[in-house]
């Protein structure tokens, strides 16, 4: 148990020093280029139309935009190795075929997260945008976006759609320790179709049905492929 805690602790210090390598250590000096600042010159460009100003409505937005930036990067970068040090943390609560199922899927789930996130980036988040503004854009007035909510938009969308990219990984596990059959999936597909387009017409609410679409595809054929491994690893009977 002790081992596990420190285990546990050793990775939570290093989550916290790239947070400070990309935070605290940038914003101490009054530089004007830090790599905070280079990521959201990056998302400005890619995600928001040439036409549209981003303004700040307080003299603190721009500040805390900078270590929220730093705070996802440091989550993403440093999330397989969160994954493991919390596994070895649980694993003296699980057996060993739940631990080694677990550790599996950690590297996996990083992935999956991390293309997820890098497919909100590329098309969700700018796709939406773009299709939203093309409506003030028709009544010929100016186009304006508050810096904390472009910012809290793009993050809550490569936040949830990387989640959403770990649907196989949740079929896989409820299957794999009995939870749910493997034919559930199957069976059900109509079902978690209609689930993942109904969530892409909430979620891209730009009218087009285009954004629905982009979103929804590749979800459900994660979804099928959460199918073809369910059987795979289902639980050997007999």
């Amino acid at each position: 148990m002790l081992h596990e805690l420190k285990t546990l602790f050793r990775g939570i210090l290093m989550w916290m020093l790239v947070l400070l390598l990309l935070a605290i250590f940038f914003l101490a000096w009054p530089v004007h280029n830090s790599f905070a600042i280079q990521v959201f010159k990056m998302m400005k460009h890619d995600l928001i139309p040439a036409n549209v100003n981003v303004i700040v409505t307080n003299p603190f937005s721009a500040f805390l935009i900078e270590i929220k930036i730093s705070l996802l990067l440091s989550f993403i970068c440093t999330l397989p190795f969160f994954l493991v040090s919390v596994l070895r943390y649980l694993s003296s609560a699980l057996t060993a075929r739940e631990a080694r199922a677990l550790y599996k899927v950690a590297i996996p789930s990083s992935f999956l997260f991390a293309a997820g996130c890098v497919f909100a980036y590329l098309y969700v988040i700018p796709l939406s945008i773009r299709a939203l503004y093309l409506y003030a854009v028709n009544l010929n007035i100016g186009a304006f976006y508050d810096l904390d909510r472009f910012m809290s938009m793009t993050f809550a969308f490569m936040i949830i759609i990387g989640v959403l990219f770990l649907l196989p990984i949740f079929m896989i596990l409820a299957t794999y320790f009995g939870v749910v059959p493997a034919d559930f999936w199957q069976k059900k597909w109509r079902h978690a179709l209609f689930a993942i387009l109904l969530f892409g017409a909430l979620t891209t609410s730009d009218g087009s049905g285009i954004t629905m679409l982009i979103l929804s595809v590749p979800i459900f054929s994660l979804y099928l492929a959460g199918i073809v491994f369910c059987r795979i690893y289902r639980p050997k009977t007999g």
